[in-house]
């Protein structure tokens, strides 16, 4: 499904709809012309060579604007918090274990 964009100072932050289901972005447009200011990667799958990759994909579900930052939630339930000022974003839920593995 489309994720609703939002706009903040003069910025549309859309998340592509259905990229390849590897990797969570989102992307930020100068709100007066369209052009592409940059792509930010939020997040990144892990995919299981013996599981079925489809099914291993995971896409943005949400993202909104709260207190300057951009809470994003993902179709599999994973959270991250977006910051637009330094173009960089943290996941804060479930946490990664041990390993970097999610």
């Amino acid at each position: 499904a489309e994720v609703p964009p939002f706009i903040l100072n003069g910025i549309v932050y859309t998340a592509p709809s259905r990229e390849n289901g590897r990797t969570l972005s989102i992307e930020a447009h100068q709100e007066t012309d369209g052009k592409r200011l940059y792509k930010a990667v939020v997040g990144k799958n892990i995919i299981h060579p013996w599981l079925e990759e489809d099914v291993q994909w995971d896409f943005v579900k949400n993202l909104s604007l709260q207190n300057g930052s951009v809470p994003i939630r993902t179709e599999k339930g994973k959270k991250y918090l977006f910051d637009p000022g330094t173009k960089s974003a943290n996941r804060i839920s479930p946490p990664l274990r041990r390993g970097g593995r999610k």
